[in-house]
């Protein structure tokens, strides 16, 4: 047996109720070169961190170099090359830098938070979880068995095996009561199709706004079914509304829809008037709280997102 791969097990998918474990190498086997510790498939490498010699960028430059990234490439590379459309999570270095990989553009690809699991247990290991006869991942709390669809977090909302619309697109964005609805019944024409969450909630049983758990998700699956049906679409123009408070999610639905900057619209209300009209509004009485605290965490991450942009920018400078 091979001096690097005693104490060792390793994963085998096909194998079914096979258990995957991490298994680090004896202190007294030390790798000499990158080659030889890919050569140990599942082994951790989290010993071998401390060779590498570059400096990760912390701080306001590392919040804004990661932002920068996930704008440049919104959408997961991993799933984009399964023909999956995933909303990117985090930007991940090709080679770890901990294998002496370097912290440039030209080295890192932008993954969701699954396929980011993934690559990163092909380097340093992953955790103990059993798989079925095909190799998939029995727990439900693994990464690839999640409810993606409604985890914000990972991919904004966006329906798994969204294909591109084959008529044009255009994005509306903003807070609860910013006028979008408004916006586009004075730019809609005749045979146009309309995608919004709240007019999906009372096509399956709900009220505008409705705030039930059942009725969300519902109206959830129903709105991703339509997103679905534009790519068979051959007349009119779609405008789909959504909240989309930072540019990240905004450009992860532009890249997923094919929407152009100038399809684009951002109605960032002040939130003083977009409370003003919940409170004044009786439809939206049953919904009022919610609605408030939507505005106020709206217009929080979009000033955040632009203060990030204006630090990037002096960054550059």
């Amino acid at each position: 047996m091979n001096s690097l791969t005693e104490g060792t097990k390793l994963f085998h998918p096909s194998r079914a109720g096979v258990r995957a474990e991490v298994c680090v190498p004896p202190q007294s086997i030390k790798p000499r070169s990158v080659a030889e510790r890919r050569c140990v498939p599942g082994t951790s490498l989290f010993a071998f961190s401390k060779r590498c010699t570059v400096e990760r960028i912390r701080g306001r430059e590392g919040v804004a170099m990661r932002q920068r990234r996930l704008m440049r490439e919104p959408l997961c590379r991993d799933c984009a090359a399964q023909g999956r459309i995933t909303a990117s999570y985090t930007p991940d270095h090709i080679v770890p830098l901990a294998l002496g990989g370097t912290d440039t553009d030209d080295n890192v690809r932008c993954l969701c938070r699954a396929c980011h699991q993934v690559r990163t247990n092909e380097f340093f290991g992953s955790q103990l979880f059993d798989v079925d006869e095909d190799g998939w991942p029995i727990d439900a709390r693994h990464p690839a068995n999640q409810p993606r669809s409604f985890d914000k977090r990972i991919n904004f909302g966006l329906p798994f095996n969204l294909r591109r619309p084959a008529i044009p697109v255009t994005l509306i964005c903003g807070p609860p009561a910013a006028g979008k609805t408004t916006w586009v019944d004075a730019h809609k024409q005749p045979g146009d199709t309309v995608i919004s969450l709240d007019d999906c909630k009372v096509h399956v049983g709900g009220r505008m706004w409705d705030t039930d758990h059942d009725v969300w998700h519902k109206a959830i699956k129903y709105r991703d079914s339509r997103l679905r049906g534009l790519a068979s679409l051959h007349h009119g123009h779609a405008y789909v509304v959504i909240g989309a408070p930072t540019i990240v999610e905004r450009n992860a639905w532009c890249a997923a829809l094919g929407v152009p900057l100038d399809r684009l619209m951002v109605l960032a209300t002040p939130a003083a008037v977009c409370l003003q009209r919940i409170r004044t509004d009786p439809a939206r009485s049953h919904a009022r709280v919610g609605l408030m605290d939507g505005v106020l965490r709206w217009h929080r991450l979009f000033d955040q997102d632009e203060r990030a942009m204006t630090r990037q920018q002096k960054i550059k400078m």
